[in-house]
């Protein structure tokens, strides 16, 4: 036997009386380790008789089924999301009656469920045959109506009872409508004197507006003095710097920067802040007249 093929029992059996036209059957079952062609060969011998041999080849074939899950790692609340589903035939023989099954999870709403028949909180949909390396592509569009991560799962099951799973996280992140103003407390101001520019960012959205980062930065005509507001500040010289802001929905954030005027000219102060919601930095400047 072939070392490839693993026996799974007796290979060898020993035949005390064989009569005149009788014949025995001997049955050897073997489980193949990996697939190709394979030769195997019999051998009787006994007393008075010649030994006599013969062989058989045959094809070891291997069958297999893949399935692959891919979503948007990041999409707005109430913006569609497509979960594509990816069934493959790893094997060498035709696959049939192969059924997939999408679990949409709680809380998602189902935009469009890709031709498949939805039953509850799942999709199903019956690939008659699938031929050795075909694969096929499935998508259902999904949304969330609040923030937060959405996880989605998928199997595909063979008429043999082949299985695979796979699975597709996308985080749903709120796209709150932030308004941001800057203003000086005095305009124009002489050398020496000092000027408060007031900072306000305000979540006029519905949702919690989180992560958000940004920097006041001063032009040279101005000196940093001091820093307020309820966050924490880092500072390098005329910059001043925060990060992790979280601004609830309706709610105000008043930033305070206090520099003083050392150079006569046009003393600028502006800020930038981004966010993981906002695809490019919002920036606001506020000048002021230095003599």
């Amino acid at each position: 036997m072939p070392s490839a093929l693993v026996p799974r029992g007796a290979t060898s059996e020993t035949i005390d009386v064989l009569q005149p036209g009788q014949s025995r059957t001997f049955r050897v079952q073997a489980q193949a380790n990996q697939p190709g062609q394979y030769t195997n060969s019999a051998m009787v011998s006994g007393r008075g008789i010649e030994t006599q041999q013969a062989a058989h080849t045959f094809t070891v074939v291997r069958s297999g089924v893949d399935v692959r899950m891919r979503a948007p790692e990041q999409q707005f609340v109430f913006s569609p999301a497509a979960f594509d589903m990816i069934v493959r035939n790893t094997g060498d023989t035709t696959l049939t009656d192969v059924q997939l099954v999408q679990n949409v999870p709680a809380g998602a709403e189902i935009r469009d469920a890709g031709a498949g028949r939805v039953t509850g909180r799942s999709i199903a949909w019956n690939i008659p045959t699938l031929l050795p390396g075909e694969e096929k592509l499935y998508s259902v569009t999904l949304s969330a109506s609040a923030p937060g991560s959405m996880s989605s799962s998928a199997e595909v099951r063979t008429a043999r009872g082949l299985t695979s799973n796979a699975d597709a996280s996308t985080r749903f992140i709120a796209a709150p409508g932030l308004k941001s103003t800057i203003i000086d407390d005095a305009d124009p101001v002489r050398v020496g004197d000092t000027v408060t520019y007031v900072i306000e960012v305000t979540n006029q959205g519905q949702f919690e507006a989180t992560s958000i980062r940004g920097e006041i930065q001063l032009s040279s005509e101005l000196q940093f003095i001091e820093a307020r507001g309820p966050l924490n500040f880092s500072f390098d010289g005329n910059v001043v710097r925060f990060s992790d802001l979280n601004i609830q929905p309706r709610r105000t954030i008043r930033i305070e920067v206090r520099a003083r005027a050392v150079q006569s000219g046009v003393g600028r102060a502006t800020f930038r802040y981004s966010s993981e919601f906002l695809r490019e930095p919002v920036t606001a400047q506020e000048s002021t007249f230095i003599y």
